[in-house]
């Protein structure tokens, strides 16, 4: 979104000095040096001028994108369509200028770029520069009306903005007070007790390259198996071929649950990847990581790894390993 930002105040500054260009250099000298460089720093250390989050959340057909944020837009229609007629009036109203030209433009393609990508969260509080670029448009509309109008204006389009940015508040921290997670949780720990008795150079196969995943440990290998994983390269929009990376049988293998007591999987490559081990494992039982995640945690059993402590697991109610330990 940067670049694009960064993109359009260059052409601006072109237009406007298009007679002296030499004055616009600066400008476009600044901005074409830091995507510049940003760019080459992705290209020297990931090979890709994109970040691999683009690659892994966009490489999907527009309408099924849009199709699976509705659910996220929907209980926002009316603060989104106080969002829309605020940038429309500041578009629309006179005075016209090149510069309110740009910051509408500037303003629909931030709007349009989190549509391209899953949401998976308020999608409100990825809105907040559109809403800010639209009371900017409108104000710079309304300032030209004189102090008689344009203050009792202003104040109006200013309660408006503060009342979308409250409502898009309020949701995001009512979501974040959900899937936060809490110190010391029980996948944490569960982590840590198998990180300080695990042999290093082992492998742990994850969907979720979150918190099992990082108290486990870096002497530890760690396989995705999120088929949008972001840790893997998508050519061509693919999902990532789990099978091409993960070994036939890790030394832990966690499977993402949603409640306490489900059975079975959530999750396709969950089950392939247990359902293909050929050595016995033992199921440790199911811990617990923040709302509606908790995790089915297997090793293999001719590892040196002690069973959890008991207090940290909260079900026994996963699927059972293939070749269970004797």
């Amino acid at each position: 979104e940067g670049a694009a930002v960064a993109a359009g105040i260059v052409c601006h500054a072109l237009w406007r000095e298009r007679r002296t260009l030499r004055q616009a250099l600066p400008t476009v000298g600044w901005a074409l040096g830091t995507v510049g460089a940003l760019l080459a720093l992705r290209l020297a250390v990931y090979g890709v001028p994109l970040p691999n989050t683009w690659y892994a959340k966009q490489s999907f057909p527009l309408s099924e994108t849009w199709r699976v944020n509705d659910q996220y837009i929907k209980p926002d229609q009316a603060t989104f369509l106080g969002m829309a007629c605020l940038w429309a009036l500041g578009a629309v109203l006179p005075p016209w200028r090149t510069a309110r030209g740009l910051v509408a433009v500037l303003a629909l393609g931030l709007a349009f770029i989190p549509l391209n990508v899953y949401m998976w969260m308020p999608g409100l509080r990825l809105y907040m520069p559109v809403l800010a670029l639209a009371s900017v448009l409108t104000a710079s509309a309304i300032a030209s009306w004189g102090a008689r109008w344009s203050a009792p204006a202003a104040l109006v389009v200013f309660g408006l903005a503060v009342g979308l940015a409250r409502d898009a508040e309020d949701r995001a921290y009512d979501y974040d007070g959900r899937h936060s997670v809490e110190p010391a949780n029980g996948t944490e720990l569960a982590a840590t007790w198998i990180r300080a008795q695990l042999p290093p150079g082992e492998w742990l196969a994850t969907r979720d390259a979150g918190v099992f995943a990082y108290y486990i440990g870096p002497d530890t290998h760690v396989a995705e198996l999120h088929q949008r994983a972001l840790t893997r390269p998508h050519v061509d929009g693919r999902d990532a071929d789990i099978a091409s990376y993960t070994p036939p049988n890790p030394a832990v293998i966690v499977v993402t649950q949603r409640r306490e007591k489900t059975e079975g999987f959530v999750y396709g490559n969950d089950r392939r990847v247990l359902n293909r081990t050929t050595e016995p494992y033992r199921y440790e039982g199911r811990v617990y990581q923040h709302y509606h995640r908790y995790y089915d945690v297997y090793v293999r059993a001719d590892l040196p790894v002690s069973p959890l402590p008991p207090e940290l697991v909260v079900s026994k109610a996963g699927p059972p390993p293939p070749h269970p330990a004797p």
